[in-house]
């Protein structure tokens, strides 16, 4: 994972003149790229799922990400369009939080929220969140949708979504040390897609070998 944390720094620095990628920006495109495994959203025994090396450092060159700043009360909406025949939109956003007092009660200081919403439909969602309540049962309960307030990474995953525009917010809830600026990637699997990457051209086959075919 840090090597595939260090590709995607590589990536933003070719597109961005020798710049380097803020943390939270390199967060949410690990995140979001993932592979999920297991139940639809995050879980106690696999996070956020499979680290994604081809998804992350794609995200980062096809520019699929948002940034902003937000205060308490504000709110900050981009568009996202998507095609047809798209089989899954998955969106996530993260900050760096300030660190919180010693043995707080609550390690979270500012608390943004995610939603997205089907323009056309005006259907909405909101972030993956899991039960925090510190029993085996609880733990084992699959993620739900609701308004986090507990975690600086909100994801929003939906399968099969209609084509259409989409809208997405960043709530500015309550953001007592701020302002707070935070980054957004955003991605679209698209059914049916086929990708040719090895061999090319001017890669050698041998003879009477076994051979990788991706």
């Amino acid at each position: 994972t840090s090597g595939i944390a260090l590709l995607v720094q590589q990536a933003y620095r070719t597109i961005n003149n020798g710049n380097l990628p803020d943390a939270a920006l390199v967060k949410a495109v690990l995140i979001n790229s993932a592979d999920d495994l297991g139940a639809e959203g995050p879980d106690y025994s696999t996070g956020y799922g499979n680290v994604n090396a081809y998804k992350a450092v794609n995200s980062i060159l096809q520019q699929r990400f948002f940034s902003g700043s937000s205060s308490t009360g504000t709110t900050e909406q981009f568009q996202i369009t998507v095609p047809p025949s798209s089989r899954k939109l998955s969106l996530t956003i993260c900050w760096s939080d300030p660190p919180a007092a010693a043995n707080a009660a609550r390690a979270l200081i500012n608390d943004l929220d995610l939603q997205l919403e089907n323009i056309t439909t005006l259907q909405s969602w909101q972030p993956w969140v899991l039960s925090s309540f510190p029993h085996r049962d609880s733990l084992l309960l699959p993620a739900r949708r609701t308004r986090d307030s507990l975690n600086n990474v909100e994801k929003i995953t939906i399968n099969e979504p209609a084509p259409g525009n989409y809208r997405v917010s960043v709530h500015g809830l309550n953001i007592p040390s701020g302002p707070q600026s935070w980054y957004l990637g955003w991605q679209i699997d698209t059914a049916d897609q086929f990708n040719w990457h090895y061999p090319t051209a001017s890669d050698h086959l041998l003879a009477s070998e076994r051979n990788m075919i991706r």
